[in-house]
């Protein structure tokens, strides 16, 4: 997975929780998302995100989209819920092949 052994280990025994790089490696290792099913529209941009080993700032420039649109998307905390940006996100989680 590309880790150091003890990174495993402190997972393993929920001492820390991996970094958002190593969640691609993890999932296709595992070949299944054990994170439970996200129950928002946020919380499916973040899963997915994270899945890919996305930061925040990196799935922006990605999109053509401010860090902070993202923030706010992803912690369900919009004040004006464009279309056009749902649009982007919405194309973007239909490419995810990992997503139900």
């Amino acid at each position: 997975m590309g880790c150091d052994p003890a990174s495993l280990l402190n997972w393993e025994k929920a001492r820390s929780a991996p970094d958002v790089r190593f969640w691609p490696a993890i999932l296709r290792f595992l070949g299944y998302d054990p994170r439970p099913e996200p129950e928002s529209f946020g919380g499916r941009l973040r899963a997915a995100r994270v899945g890919e080993g996305l930061s925040e700032e990196a799935l922006a420039r990605r999109l053509g989209l401010d860090p902070g649109t993202v923030a706010a998307w992803e912690r369900d905390q919009v004040r004006r819920p464009y279309p056009r940006i749902r649009r982007v996100f919405e194309q973007w989680l239909a490419a995810r092949s990992w997503i139900s």
